[in-house]
């Protein structure tokens, strides 16, 4: 989702298979980190409902709900077994020899 929104790394970095097993690495959206007070957040452990996790990186903020809200602190966690739903980013004027690009069984 970072990378096929273009959403901006800060501090850190996004999760990656180059480091192997990701399961247990988090990233904060900038409000986040500000909320809990880090000044240094890479590298910090955290435990959100008795899982812990390594922060690896700070995103900058971005409207994930209505525009009139003010941006709420967020999270991500890679866990593709939780994965509901899937976005594909198709380069403008693509969209026709793209599609369809999935065939459900």
């Amino acid at each position: 989702m970072i990378e096929i929104f273009d959403i901006g790394i800060l501090k850190g970095r996004s999760f990656s298979r180059e480091y192997g097993a990701e399961e247990s690495k988090i990233i904060f959206n900038q409000t986040a980190i500000e909320a809990m007070g880090l000044k240094n957040p890479v590298g910090t452990k955290v435990s959100l409902e008795n899982t812990d996790f390594e922060i690896v990186g700070v995103t900058e903020d971005f409207h994930f709900a209505s525009l009139h809200e003010e941006i709420k602190p967020l999270f991500f966690i890679l866990r593709p077994e939780w994965t509901k739903s899937v976005m594909v980013k198709i380069q403008a004027g693509q969209e026709k020899s793209r599609l369809p690009i999935f065939r459900f069984l």
